[in-house]
């Protein structure tokens, strides 16, 4: 079983924060900023002592072990988000992504990951 979650920042529409929790208590999270149009949003390099917050502050990927509140694996710059269709008013965000994750424990170990997110406000089943 999965869990999606997604909010915007208040005080900025046009930043994103996705999450995608599992049974095997590992999150990832997709930080997104300054979206305002379909395109290429370039990944920076994680922060492995960033604290997740409402507020965002870089494009990045992050792997959540909720077993140990640590991250296993963050983002290199070596990555996209592709936004294919965006809509600021009706809370619309599809697009995919391809990441070079860095391993926290030992940064010689590189794993890519590639997926695509589908996101509609309106459409989202808010009772569960």
């Amino acid at each position: 079983m999965y869990t999606l979650n997604f909010q915007r920042c208040p005080s900025n529409d046009n930043n994103w924060n996705l999450s995608v929790n599992t049974d095997a208590n590992r999150s990832l999270f997709i930080y997104l900023i300054g979206v305002n149009s379909t395109g290429n949003y370039i990944l920076t390099s994680g922060d492995p002592n960033h604290v997740a917050i409402q507020c965002f502050e870089s494009n990045s990927i992050y792997i959540l072990d909720e077993t140990t509140y640590t991250y296993s694996f963050i983002s290199s710059s070596n990555g996209t988000i592709e936004i294919t269709e965006y809509d600021s008013g009706y809370g619309i965000l599809v697009g995919t992504f391809s990441a070079e994750m860095v391993s926290t424990a030992d940064p010689t170990v590189k794993k890519t990951i590639t997926g695509a997110f589908n996101l509609n406000k309106s459409t989202l089943d808010n009772t569960q």
